[in-house]
């Protein structure tokens, strides 16, 4: 595979990485979900607020309900809309209010569970989609190092945004290079 190939692999594959990872989760009855998934840091006692868009993409109308998957995050996160219907084609925004208790400190994962339940169908078959759920706690120092001597969640992604960034660049340096002596051998 010539270098400038390569080269240019990389950087499509670089660009698939990004877009994916902004795309909505969608199951296979129609159900769409965006953002994919909720990460956060917080401090104890720090109030944010999500919207999760919810699409029935049916040709009928459907009932929702969301829920958390299990107990780990049930005194902290809230929906201001759990069981609903949709006409087809529409999008019902449901808000997630999550606030970590005051002892709360490290990283904390769960999911947010959406079920769809096609009204028209006979069978009581329903189709649904996770979204994963991290919510960083940390109790830094001035170091960016949490109380057990780990890096915070947002350091680490910093660290690895300027990783990804850095191999970025080292590919755009290494297609340029082969490109200029590329021209040169075929000036000469």
């Amino acid at each position: 595979m010539k270098k400038s190939t390569a080269a240019a692999s990389i950087l499509f594959v670089a660009a698939i990485f990004v877009l994916a990872s902004n795309m909505p989760v969608q199951a296979m009855n129609g159900l769409q979900v965006s953002p994919a998934k909720i990460e956060l840091e917080l401090s104890p006692e720090e109030t944010h607020e999500s919207i999760l868009h919810i699409h029935n993409d049916q040709d009928s109308v459907s009932s929702f309900s969301v829920y958390l998957e299990d107990e780990t995050f049930r005194d902290w996160i809230s929906f201001d809309n759990i069981r609903f219907s949709l006409q087809p084609d529409e999008i019902r925004p449901v808000k997630v209010t999550i606030r970590p208790p005051g002892t709360a400190s490290g990283d904390y994962e769960g999911k947010i569970c959406i079920l769809c339940h096609n009204d028209s169908q006979d069978t009581a078959v329903a189709t649904g989609v996770n979204v994963p759920v991290k919510i960083s706690v940390p109790g830094t120092d001035l170091k960016g190092q949490s109380e057990n001597g780990e890096a915070s969640f947002g350091l680490r992604l910093f660290t690895y945004i300027i990783a990804a960034l850095a191999v970025i660049g080292l590919a755009l340096i290494f297609f340029f290079v082969y490109r200029r002596r590329r021209d040169k051998s075929s000036g000469e």
